[in-house]
């Protein structure tokens, strides 16, 4: 899985810029069953700072896939109620655990460890660069496994009868994503818009549609902002209610967050709201 929602089958690009740890390839199946967890020993060269790691299997051909990934705010180190601001040049201790996971790694593969100071699009970065060191004579990773049951993990289940029809008839179902390069930035773009009829609600159609676009320009992680607009409506032949929500979020001093709210019925805009605020940026 993935949580950005890319479905991206090849970890290699992020790999190639980070630091990256390696297995030797495994003489037998490895099973990976709850959440690993990091013991990290860290400076940082400003009074913030993060690290974002990502677990992964290496094929014999030599392409990275994700298993699961975490990160830890380095104002954090040991809970996210006891903040502390990091020194310069000071080590920190963190520990935090990754994403739950159940993998078997085959034999002949290899586990990698990425960590790097940001993890596009599914975090937001630090307010400004900083400079991450790791200590890997005093860092661990820890991981959840399963002793090799070689053919008794093996299930025998008999087929079952098949599922009755679906109480709804999906209309649409499009989804897309792109991440590409604009004038000195990275924009990551995805869409999804869905439909289905409900005959037993007396033909309702119900249908969703959202973007969201995540950009950030080179150098200047400050700059990172966040677009997200959503529709919702139900209708039947005659009639439509809809719902329509946007939000904007840019981070550089503080959070400034924007938000717009409307409904509307049979295409006539019934109610609307907006909200504007600004969050100071406090350990982040």
């Amino acid at each position: 899985w993935d949580r950005s929602g890319m479905a991206s089958s090849d970890s290699e690009e992020d790999d190639l810029v980070s630091m990256t740890f390696e297995t030797e390839p495994s003489t037998e199946p490895l099973e990976i069953l709850g959440a690993p967890r990091l013991d990290l020993v860290v400076t940082t060269n400003q009074t913030f700072g993060m690290v974002a790691a990502r677990l992964l299997v290496v094929d014999p051909d030599g392409r990275s896939h994700l298993i699961t990934r975490g990160n830890r705010n380095l104002c954090f180190p040991a809970s996210f109620d006891q903040p502390v601001t990091p020194r310069p040049g000071q080590p920190v201790a963190l520990s935090f655990p990754l994403m739950e996971a159940s993998a078997v790694i085959p034999a002949g593969s290899r586990l990698r460890l990425s960590l790097a100071g940001a993890d596009f699009p599914v975090v937001w970065p630090p307010r400004g660069k900083f400079e991450l060191t790791i200590d890997p004579g005093h860092s661990t990773l820890v991981l959840p496994t399963v002793p090799n049951r070689g053919d008794r993990g093996i299930l025998d289940i008999p087929e079952s009868a098949p599922p009755p029809a679906p109480p709804v008839e999906d209309l649409t179902d499009e989804a897309e994503w792109s991440v590409d390069r604009e004038d000195g930035a990275t924009v990551f773009r995805r869409h999804r818009r869905t439909a289905e009829l409900q005959p037993t609600r007396g033909d309702l159609v119900y249908t969703t549609e959202q973007s969201w676009t995540v950009s950030v320009e080179d150098d200047d992680p400050g700059s990172t902002a966040v677009q997200s607009t959503s529709e919702l409506s139900l209708s039947r032949p005659g009639w439509e209610v809809e719902v329509r929500g946007s939000i904007a979020i840019t981070g550089r001093e503080s959070f400034v967050v924007e938000i717009e709210l409307s409904a509307h019925h049979d295409g006539e805009e019934i109610w609307t709201r907006a909200w504007n605020e600004s969050i100071p940026r406090v350990w982040a």
